[in-house]
C-alpha cells in the first residue's frame, strides 16, 4: 500500500550485485520513493563489523559514484543474520527496528547451485520463515518485495505464468523431512522436475510466503530471470558479479571456455539488473507504481490472483545461445588483436565447439579444456609456482562445473510471461536507447570488457 507519509525501509542482501542496485535506485530516487531511512541488515564476517563491512564492500563500490556524497546519512546500518531468530538483530535494536520499519526489500540470496539439500533449505528456506516472523512483527508493515528467481517454474512448453509450483506436499511437511534427514535428495528433484537445490529451496521458500501472505501487508514475490549488467542506472554495463551469462563471457572473452554443452537454438532470458531493482522497489509499494502483475493468465489458469511478479525479458527479447557466443567471440577477437601488439601473450578467444554432450564435445573438452590445464598445472608444480598451479586448477573445476551444472538452461528456452514488457521498461527508464535484446547485449559485452575484465 502506497501513501505519501514517509517510509522507513529494511533491506537486506546488500553485499550481492542486486542489492546495491536496488539500494543505488532507492537513493537516487530518494525523493519520489519519499523515504526517511533505509535499514541495510548486514552479517559481521570474515573478522569485520557489519558496519566495517558496509564501508569496505558496499560504500566503496563504483555502483554509488554517481550519487551525492552526504547519500550514507540516509542509511543506518544494522547487524543480524537472516539465518537466526529475529534474524540475528539485537534485542536492543529489535523493538525498534519493527516499530520504524514500513517497507522490507529482501535480496538475500544463496545462489550456489550445488549445495546439498540440507544446507539449501537451511540457506534459503530457513531464512525465508525468519524474514516472515520478523515481517509479522512490523505493526507499520505496508509493503514487502523478496526476490526469488523466475527458475523455480520447471521447464515446460507454452507459456509459463507467475503462479506458485507445485510440491509432493505441504512446504511445512517438506521442510521439517528435509532438516530431519528423510528426504532422498535425487528422488526429490527426480519428482519435482528441478535441475538442482537452488531452484528447489528458492521454490519451496514461496509457498513458505505465500502461506503467510495473508498476514504480511503488500507481500509481493519477484522472479528475476538471468541477471546482468545494467541498462542505465547506476551506469550502463555497471556489473561486479561473475555470475550466470557475465562469466560465460568473461570466460569466453578470457580465451579459456571453449567448449559448451548446449543448443545453439536456445534463448536465454537475461534482464537487466536495473530493471529488476525498479521492479522490486514498484512490487513493494513504496511508490505510486503498480507492480507489474500479470493478472489475467494467473486468474485464467488459476482462477486466483498470486502476489507473484516476473520480472524477465520475455522469450522475444530473449538472446539465443549461438548470438551470444558468435558475438562474444567476434567482439574480444576484435580486441584481443589491438592487445596482442603490445602483450604477445594474450590468448585469443575461440569457441571450438557448442552442441550436445556427445563424443565430439568430450574430444574437444578434452583437448581445449582438460588437457591443457592438466599440463600447465604440471609445469607450474615443476617449476614451484604454487599459486599459478593453484589458480589453474581452480580454472580447471570452473569449466567443468559450467558444463556440468547449466546445461539445463543453455539447452532449452523458457517462455515466461512478463510481468511488463521489455519495451515498456525500455520507454520508461532509457528513452535513448532502441528496445532490442541485440543491443543489450552489446552492453552486456562493453559492461562484462570495463568491469570485470578491466580491458
Amino acid at each position: 500500500m502506497w501513501t505519501e507519509s514517509p517510509s522507513c525501509i529494511l533491506l537486506t542482501g546488500v553485499t550481492g550485485f542486486l542489492g546495491k542496485v536496488v539500494l543505488e535506485e532507492l537513493l537516487r530516487r530518494r525523493h519520489e520513493c519519499n523515504f526517511s531511512k533505509i535499514f541495510v541488515l548486514l552479517r559481521a564476517a570474515k573478522g569485520k563489523t557489519a558496519h566495517q563491512r558496509f564501508l569496505d564492500e558496499v560504500a566503496s563500490s563504483k555502483c554509488f559514484e554517481n550519487l551525492s556524497p552526504k547519500w550514507i546519512e540516509y542509511v543506518e546500518v544494522i547487524e543480524g543474520d537472516l539465518s537466526l531468530p529475529n534474524c540475528g538483530i539485537d534485542d536492543s535494536l529489535l523493538p525498534l527496528i519493527c516499530a520504524e520499519s514500513t517497507h522490507i526489500m529482501n535480496c538475500a540470496a544463496c545462489v550456489s547451485f550445488d549445495l546439498p539439500l540440507i544446507e539449501a533449505t537451511k540457506a534459503n528456506v530457513s531464512t525465508a520463515r525468519n524474514l516472515i516472523s520478523l515481517a509479522k512483527s512490523c505493526p507499520r508493515l505496508r509493503g514487502m518485495a523478496t526476490t526469488s528467481t523466475a527458475y523455480v517454474a520447471p521447464h515446460r512448453s507454452g507459456l509459463i505464468t507467475p503462479t506458485p509450483a507445485p510440491l509432493p506436499y505441504s512446504a511445512e511437511l517438506l521442510y521439517q523431512r528435509i532438516l530431519a534427514g528423510k528426504v532422498d535428495e535425487k528422488a526429490l528433484l527426480r519428482e519435482t522436475k528441478h535441475p538442482n537445490t537452488y531452484t528447489l529451496t528458492k521454490c519451496l521458500a514461496e509457498h513458505m510466503y505465500l502461506q503467510h501472505a495473508p498476514a504480511i501487508p503488500g507481500l509481493t514475490i519477484v522472479r528475476p530471470s538471468i541477471i546482468s549488467c545494467a541498462l542505465r542506472y547506476p551506469s550502463p554495463g555497471w556489473i561486479d558479479s561473475k555470475a550466470a551469462i557475465a562469466g560465460f563471457i568473461a570466460l569466453m572473452g578470457g580465451g579459456y571456455l571453449r567448449v559448451i554443452d548446449g543448443n545453439k537454438a536456445a534463448r536465454l532470458d537475461v534482464v537487466p539488473v536495473d530493471i529488476v531493482a525498479n521492479d522490486i522497489i514498484d512490487a513493494a509499494s513504496l511508490t505510486p507504481s503498480p507492480p507489474p502483475v500479470y493478472k489475467e493468465e494467473c486468474e485464467k489458469s488459476t482462477g486466483a490472483l498470486y502476489p507473484i511478479v516476473h520480472s524477465v525479458a520475455g522469450v522475444r527479447n530473449s538472446l539465443s545461445i549461438n548470438s551470444v557466443a558468435e558475438r562474444s567471440i567476434q567482439y574480444f577477437s576484435k580486441l584481443h588483436a589491438q592487445q596482442n601488439k603490445k602483450n604477445p601473450a594474450i590468448r585469443d578467444p575461440k569457441l571450438s565447439y557448442l552442441g550436445g554432450r556427445n563424443v565430439n564435445f568430450h574430444l574437444h573438452d578434452l583437448r581445449d579444456h582438460r588437457l591443457p590445464l592438466a599440463f600447465g598445472a604440471l609445469c607450474f608444480q615443476i617449476s614451484g609456482n604454487k599459486e599459478m598451479k593453484r589458480k589453474t586448477q581452480s580454472l580447471a573445476r570452473v569449466l567443468k562445473k559450467i558444463n556440468h551444472i547449466f546445461p539445463y538452461y543453455t539447452h532449452h528456452t523458457f517462455d515466461f510471461v512478463p510481468g511488463r514488457t521489455w519495451a515498456q521498461s525500455i520507454d520508461e527508464q532509457v528513452n535513448s536507447l532502441d528496445p532490442n535484446a541485440e543491443v543489450y547485449l552489446g552492453i552486456i559485452l562493453d559492461g562484462v570488457r570495463k568491469n570485470l575484465l578491466r580491458m
